[in-house]
């Protein structure tokens, strides 16, 4: 049996290619030839593991690549988009987006992320929006424009296309209600891309009836988990003499009777 000395000078030979003197060849092929051997198999497994690991990091640096404020969330497995909310989505490098501010069409952009996990927009030119949600994009956006350019930007972010699962997202319909005295009670979809306000909400749903109260209308919102209600007079904004109200996804607009 070879000590641990001589066995330790057999290996450091076998991995530099050094020469075995004659005594010491003879003395390796016939005591350690079968351990080396095993040896190494060992080494090539280490290496592939290695290796494994090396790859595995390779990724998971790419996909961090560009974010310098925000830690960035782990990407989904699947982006399966029906009836999940799209704004906890982390945007990723190559990821193609779409920019709108309602009212501002000059100001609407689809763009990619670049590889500096930046967007480039009207104005307000870069933007770090890589490890940011897409509500906190979002956010961002939405104050960069209030600062300098407008009073009120209302910003939208919408995913066309996930670079990490490189599907086209199918965003759920958005849906608002209309009940009481229009012609056309019932769900009413809000067209794909647009913004719609009480008179055009109205509209959709057939327009008033002859017993409508358009000096009352109700709208039941949703906001932050509580409920809030708005009384609008919708005859003062046909007649232009009040700013629109916008209608949100799952607002519940009811039309009262009027009273004689």
């Amino acid at each position: 049996m070879p000590t641990t000395s001589t066995t330790t000078s057999w290996v450091l030979k076998f991995l530099t290619g050094s020469k075995f003197s004659g005594r010491e060849a003879v003395n390796y092929s016939t005591q350690a030839g079968g351990a080396m051997s095993c040896l190494r198999w060992v080494l090539v497994l280490l290496l592939v593991a290695t290796s494994a690991r090396g790859q595995s990091s390779g990724r998971d640096g790419e996909l961090a690549k560009g974010n310098s404020t925000t830690e960035l969330a782990s990407a989904p497995a699947s982006l399966s988009v029906g009836g999940t909310n799209l704004a906890s989505y982390v945007l990723l490098i190559n990821d193609l987006i779409k920019v709108e501010v309602y009212k501002e069409e000059d100001l609407r952009r689809e763009t990619r992320v670049d590889e500096d996990g930046t967007i480039k927009l009207p104005l307000i030119d870069s933007v770090m929006v890589a490890g940011r949600t897409i509500a906190s994009a979002r956010e961002l956006v939405k104050q960069l424009y209030e600062k300098d350019y407008l009073v009120s930007a209302d910003v939208t972010i919408t995913l066309i296309k996930s670079a990490y699962t490189n599907v086209v997202a199918v965003v759920p319909k958005l849906k608002f209600q209309v009940t009481g005295e229009v012609k056309k009670p019932g769900m009413i979809e809000i067209p794909e891309g647009e913004k719609i306000d009480l008179v055009q909400a109205i509209g959709l749903a057939g327009d008033f009836t002859s017993l409508a109260n358009k000096t009352s209308v109700r709208v039941r919102r949703s906001e932050g988990g509580r409920e809030k209600l708005y009384d609008e007079d919708v005859k003062k904004m046909l007649d232009g003499k009040t700013k629109p109200f916008p209608i949100l996804p799952g607002d519940v607009i009811t039309v009262r009777q009027t009273v004689f």
